[in-house]
């Protein structure tokens, strides 16, 4: 589904994105208004400069003055930029509202950030906690993901790295949508729904919360 939204910039006169009907339109309004009032500011965007929104970046092609937003799959790296930007909009949608079906406030990373992975950390079963940032290194998320089985130490540093949340998620897709639960959230993913703890105790999920229905598909599909 095409939408278009003017825009009354020095350099900048149309936008233009694809979603699907199922797209909560408010949340692509919130989007372009962001946009528009970027570019009205006095901000210009040039072709081929990316955009920071939440957790992803959107790709701009300016071409005769329509700005035109790409997103990148979640599915490949190097990026692949696409025009289809459901997925990216069902992770603005998760980011939101995963923290609020447990009554906690959302810390949106960035898919630049990074996370500390531990040995087997795509294999089920597997968890990932999240940590105050580092106030030293901004490319820190505070995220670590780890195997859960009994024959994996998770403290020998010889087995841990780092890398890009965008390259985890690629690897352990059913981390995306709890990526914005705030510092001393850990949740476990093994079979059934994932659990969620918060200082350790386990959170109760109203089935009738977004994260409730969300359980109810499964998984996070994009």
């Amino acid at each position: 589904m095409p939408i278009r939204r003017s825009c009354a910039s020095s350099t900048i006169s149309e936008i233009f994105l694809q979603v699907d009907a199922a797209t909560p339109e408010f949340l692509v309004s919130e989007f372009l208004d962001w946009v528009v009032a970027y570019l009205e500011d006095g901000a210009e965007i040039a072709d081929g400069q990316t955009l920071q929104y939440g957790f992803t970046l959107f790709r701009c092609l300016v071409q005769s003055g329509k700005l035109t937003l790409f997103a990148p799959d979640f599915r490949s790296l190097p990026v692949q930029w696409v025009d289809d930007l459901i997925s990216a909009f069902q992770l603005i949608a998760a980011h939101k509202y995963v923290p609020e079906s447990v009554a906690l406030p959302a810390d949106i990373p960035w898919l630049q950030q990074t996370a500390i992975v531990g040995e087997r950390f795509e294999e089920l079963p597997m968890f990932a906690n999240r940590a105050e940032r580092s106030e030293s290194n901004k490319a820190d998320s505070g995220w670590f993901i780890g195997s859960q089985s009994a024959d994996v130490d998770n403290n020998n540093p010889e087995t841990l790295r780092v890398m890009s949340l965008y390259e985890a998620i690629i690897l352990v897709p059913q981390l995306i949508p709890f990526l914005s639960l705030p510092a001393g959230c850990s949740v476990l993913f093994s079979e059934g729904d994932p659990v969620i703890l918060r200082d350790w105790v386990k959170l109760e999920i109203d089935p009738e919360s977004y994260l409730g229905r969300l359980n109810r598909q499964s998984r996070f599909d994009i």
